[in-house]
């Protein structure tokens, strides 16, 4: 079987159910664009694919993430968590595959985050976070207030 095309990559997404309104659709077709072909990632490529999939996994964290909080079901919650693992192994997966060329830090800085949302309320984080917003370093910063990393 030969390279999948775009077009072919997207086809098998729908018939899989995963569909552009999905939050895990965004972080798929990022990580097939960033890989097809590579036989591995330059430090900019992996720089760019961090960023795609960590806008992709915020964005799609924080429409699930306000949907679960209006609905209070846990079954969205347990996709949620399903998709962050998917994530997670999947970066995993990548940097397992092409250790060379990948520094899987980011896994580690992932999953601290991914804790930090577990066993905080992201949603009064951000608010803290933009209301305590300073310019630093050609960016906005803030400071967060203290937060749960493990209980």
């Amino acid at each position: 079987m030969g390279a999948l095309t775009p077009a072919e990559f997207a086809v098998l997404l729908d018939r899989a159910g995963i569909t552009e309104s999905k939050p895990l659709y965004a972080v798929m077709v990022a990580t097939f664009e960033a890989t097809s072909g590579a036989r591995g990632l330059t430090p900019e490529g992996e720089k760019n694919l961090v960023a795609r999939v960590a806008g992709a996994v915020r964005a799609g964290a924080e429409q699930a993430g306000a949907q679960a909080y209006r609905q209070g079901r846990m079954r969205t919650l347990a996709v949620q968590i399903g998709v962050g693992v998917a994530v997670l192994a999947g970066g995993w997966a990548l940097g397992y595959w092409q250790r060379g060329e990948v520094r899987v830090e980011a896994i580690a800085g992932a999953s601290f985050v991914a804790q930090l949302v577990t066993l905080n309320d992201p949603a009064a984080l951000r608010t803290y976070c933009m209301a305590h917003a300073y310019q630093q370093a050609g960016g906005t910063a803030c400071q967060l207030p203290p937060v749960w990393v493990g209980r």
